[in-house]
């Protein structure tokens, strides 16, 4: 006799989950370079902005330095799929991550935009 299969679970949040279960719901978020010691190697400077939607058709943002991106990745995950930080923030949208660079750091603030989601498809 064979066993039951077990339903896997799924690991999407469900409250994002559209109606149809079909598409899935994400926010705009906004990186920018708040302020900046020394010299960036990347050439990023105060003001330098990304506005990263990924919407079809949309064009991509101009090159962030990888290094800078990947030390902010956690964090832009979480306000890109609606989450929340466990310590506190000035409005629950917004962040502040720094590069690695210890000589020549730069502070780039991460804010959501609630108030334009975007639906992916998934499935």
């Amino acid at each position: 006799m064979e066993k039951a299969k077990k339903k896997k679970k799924s690991s999407i949040n469900k409250n994002n989950l559209i109606a149809n279960e079909s598409q899935y719901k994400s926010y705009p978020v906004k990186i920018k370079v708040i302020k900046q010691q020394g010299h960036c190697g990347m050439g990023h400077k105060v003001g330098d902005e990304w506005m990263y939607n990924f919407e079809p058709g949309k064009p991509s943002p101009p090159p962030i330095c990888e290094v800078a991106l990947h030390m902010m990745f956690g964090h832009f995950r979480t306000l890109w799929f609606g989450g929340t930080f466990p310590w506190p923030t000035a409005d629950g949208d917004t962040c502040i991550v720094a590069c690695p660079d210890a000589v020549n750091p730069v502070w780039f603030e991460l804010k959501r935009f609630r108030d334009k989601p975007i639906y992916l498809h998934y499935k």
